[in-house]
């Protein structure tokens, strides 16, 4: 939730949709994250765009504990 500032309500849609982590919300196709109810074409990009730069991120610190910081906080 905190990774890709987002508030609780849209932090539990995507877990409930079976997303576990931030690289899969990153990287799945957007026509995914856009069938969920209540989310459009355009808060799918910006919920990617988020988790694509918090994944950059994390890639880039390399640090060990970036696996558990990666996985949707609920």
């Amino acid at each position: 939730m905190e990774a890709l500032d987002v508030d609780e309500v849209i932090a539990q849609l995507l877990a409930t949709e079976g997303f576990e982590s931030v690289a899969e919300v990153a990287y799945v196709d957007a026509g995914e994250v856009a069938h969920i109810e209540g989310f459009d074409e355009e808060t799918a990009k910006e919920i990617q765009a988020r988790a694509r730069d918090f994944w950059r991120g994390r890639k880039r610190s390399a640090t060990p504990n970036a696996r558990s910081s990666e996985c949707l906080t609920i």
